[in-house]
């Protein structure tokens, strides 16, 4: 497993925990439509945790289970940013699964050796 594989694995244990810490975790699976939103985000489907749980640390996971290549994300169209603004205008207090989200995206914004 190469470096970017093992911090990631990493950051999506520590993303996992943090949203159930902030009882951001859900027990109720989103359905099927739900789930095959076309939007970014799914924003007009899911929260921002419900993506995180259901869309991006399964998808992510999956590719550090494998050893897949990993995606490359540019600087300036982080995963970070919307998860802040979609926790802000909820007045939800979730710095610690913003500031992972953010360490994700660092992770991925160049491709690695």
């Amino acid at each position: 497993m190469s470096t970017q594989h093992s911090l990631l694995a990493s950051y999506l244990l520590k993303l996992e925990s943090a949203l159930q810490q902030h009882e951001l975790w859900s027990t109720d699976s989103p359905s099927a439509l739900q789930l095959s939103s076309l939007q970014p985000f799914c924003v007009d489907t899911l929260t921002i945790e419900q993506w995180l749980q259901y869309i991006l640390i399964p998808r992510f996971s999956a590719l550090v289970a494998t050893g897949a290549d990993l995606p490359i994300i540019p600087a300036d169209n982080g995963m970070a940013g919307m998860a802040d603004i979609a926790f802000n205008q909820r007045s939800i207090r979730a710095n610690e699964v913003v500031d992972l989200i953010r360490a994700i995206d660092s992770l991925l914004e160049a491709p690695w050796p």
